[in-house]
This record gives structure tokens, sequence and C-alpha cells, in this order.
């Protein structure tokens, strides 16, 4: 069972009424608790669709890998892949723990195509 002050800003991000700004108020709550518990009930209750804002899903992405919480982890990854029409390549691991470079290019905003490097 969440908090009330987590289960309010969920509730509010599932209605869609907020927009980004109940997500970001719902991100800050979670990237400040120590309960993984809640941070994994809280977002898996939240659509990657619902969270429009890039800079926002990264923020979440980041929370749910600090979390171990892989396969919401990709839930969100999946999301964002259509809109992610850069050229870069499609890398899958095998392994959820393990980043790929793509991962952490991204991270550092700093994908780097074929084209920058084979012309």
């Amino acid at each position: 069972m969440l908090p009330n002050n987590i289960e309010s800003l969920v509730a509010l991000v599932e209605s869609g009424a907020s927009g980004d700004a109940g997500a970001e108020a719902l991100l800050l709550l979670l990237e400040n608790t120590s309960e993984s518990e809640h941070i994994v009930t809280a977002l898996s209750r939240v659509r990657p669709d619902m969270v429009t804002d890039a800079a926002l899903q990264a923020r979440v992405a980041k929370l749910l890998q600090d979390t171990n919480a892989y396969d919401l982890l990709q839930t969100w990854q999946a999301a964002a892949t259509p809109a992610d029409n850069d050229g870069s390549s499609k890398i899958v691991s095998l392994h959820g723990d393990v980043k790929s470079p793509t991962d952490i290019a991204r991270q550092y905003g700093q994908v780097v195509t074929f084209e920058d490097v084979g012309g």
C-alpha cells in the first residue's frame, strides 16, 4: 500500500488532469523515498504515454534503473524507442543488469551513429 501523498499524486497523474506537472511532482517525491517498493508500485501504475516530457521520462528511467526494476524499465524504454528515430542501432541486452553501449551513450547525451564514424 502506498502512502497517502504518493497515492494522491499517482491518482492525479492517472487522471491525466495534471499533465507533466503532476508527473514531475510524483517523480520528485519518489526520488526522495528510500522505499523501492513504493517507487515500483507507483510507477507501475503510470503509463509512459502519461509523461510527454523527454527529460521526465529519462528521470523515470534512471529511477527505475537505480531501483533495479528492469522489467518496468524495459516498458519505459520500449515506449521511448519509436520516438528515438536517431538512426542508432537497437542493442538488446540478455542481461537486465548490464547496460548496452547505446544506453550509456544516451545517458550522457552522446549517441554516435554509424554515419558519424563511417560516413
